[in-house]
């Protein structure tokens, strides 16, 4: 189209100027709009933090000896020290932000961070006086975890995850004893679990939905192995260079709305079959966590070795060892040798399945790094995607940005072509 600026008098039509002005607002609302609706789905990295001491504590043993004390059938006392890996992220609490490292728990549901109203041993922690938004609570908060547990009070202030999710009015914990993490590389807990888990607050995530600051209200998890490069959370959505089609996500509905609960249809493993069980999601565990009586059983078919607290294998026994399945509504998931074991010293490799004193299963790190995984809050559902250890090329906020932005220029495009049309 030819597009005349000027009247024949050699004046800028009131016309072209009222389709001019249409126009870059037009350009202007789209371009605001796209950067508005990339507010709805966020990603940021997570990292893993050091390798376990569990980790370390055997390693040391199998390199000091302890290979002979185990062939000679001498038992070994547990260790007590026994803390998972776990993967963290940064958030942003208060106005300006004060940045904190805190662990993405689908096993918790409360928010804490360390408190600077009493002598701070990390180095971070929360200043109340130091933000404009801040509300006063109070109340006494106090948690047990399985290792270790926090007491602290409550506060209100902003949440900020990423730089476009924004959680107002949120309730959480500032922490003024916090044994779980004064040695960690992270500060506090962010709990992705259900209310009915917390007696103190509304979880962030179910906060920011009854906002509705999401494009979809669910998170989803990439976590890589090996500690390699590349874990990401999904906040409002997930990864579209890893799910291609909602027809790939195999939903599981929940059992229970506390932890992220799905029932487990049965577990086979060789000529072992187990019973249905409940199993719990967590990404706050690296390992997979059993009855003491169904772990043993997978054990003794392995010819596996107790100690520390956790089972060894022969490593020349690995390529002959069997897979292990889950059969998770309908649907078979199953973890090579490879996939289930955690770690290789030496003559021995240990076991990523740990007896526990729970009832139920909880499905760790060991299961979750072979599937991307979704959590979605509408469905009250999960859904895993086999990711065959691809790698994302593309971040879902990277992907999402680009799709919008191609449809905000198309659509402009074709406003400014019906525009025209009606102007000429």
């Amino acid at each position: 189209y030819e597009f005349k600026t000027r009247s024949d008098h050699g004046m800028t039509s009131p016309k072209h100027i009222l389709a001019f002005t249409a126009l870059l607002g037009y350009i202007a609302q789209a371009a605001m709009s796209s950067d508005a609706e990339t507010s709805y789905k966020y990603t940021i990295p997570v990292f893993k933090s050091d390798p376990a001491p569990l980790q370390r504590n055997l390693r040391n043993f199998l390199r000091t000896g302890g290979e002979s004390y185990l062939r000679s059938g001498v038992d070994i006392e547990s260790l007590t020290n026994v803390h998972d890996t776990h993967y963290y992220g940064e958030i942003g609490i208060g106005t300006p932000s004060q940045v904190f490292t805190v662990v993405f728990d689908t096993g918790s549901s409360d928010l804490w961070v360390p408190s600077a109203s009493e002598t701070c041993e990390k180095e971070r922690c929360y200043d109340s006086k130091q933000s404009s938004s801040y509300v006063p609570d109070g109340k006494k908060m106090s948690i047990e975890y399985g290792s270790g547990a926090m007491e602290g009070f409550l506060s209100n202030d902003t949440i900020r995850i990423g730089q476009r999710v924004v959680i107002k009015n949120q309730l959480f914990g500032e922490a003024t004893s916090h044994l779980s993490t004064k040695k960690k590389p992270f500060d506090g807990i962010f709990g992705l679990g259900f209310p009915s888990l917390t007696d103190y607050m509304t979880p962030p995530l179910f906060t920011a939905k009854e906002q509705g600051l999401f494009e979809k209200n669910v998170f989803s998890f990439y976590l890589t192995k090996n500690e390699n490069e590349g874990s990401a959370i999904t906040l409002g959505g997930w990864n579209e260079t890893l799910v291609k089609s909602e027809d790939s996500i195999h939903w599981v509905p929940l059992s229970e709305k506390s932890y992220w609960k799905v029932s487990v249809e049965s577990i086979n493993m060789g000529d072992l079959i187990l019973e249905p069980t409940p199993a719990i999601v967590d990404t706050g565990s690296s390992f997979m966590l059993g009855p003491e009586e169904e772990v043993e059983k997978i054990a003794k078919l392995l010819g596996a070795i107790p100690t520390h607290g956790v089972y060894l294998v022969e490593s020349s026994k690995l390529d002959s060892l069997p897979s292990l399945t889950f059969k998770i509504n309908g649907r078979n998931f199953t973890l090579s040798p490879e996939q289930y074991i955690a770690m290789v010293e030496g003559d021995y490799a240990m076991l990523g399945i740990k007896p526990s004193d729970i009832e139920f299963w909880v499905l760790g790190d060991i299961f979750l790094t072979n599937y991307y995984t979704i959590f979605d809050l509408d469905k009250e559902a999960v859904g895993f995607v086999d990711i065959n250890s691809s790698e994302p090329s593309m971040s879902a906020t990277e992907n999402s940005l680009t799709s919008r932005l191609a449809r905000a220029i198309l659509g402009a495009f074709s406003y400014i072509r019906g525009f025209l049309k009606s102007l000429f």
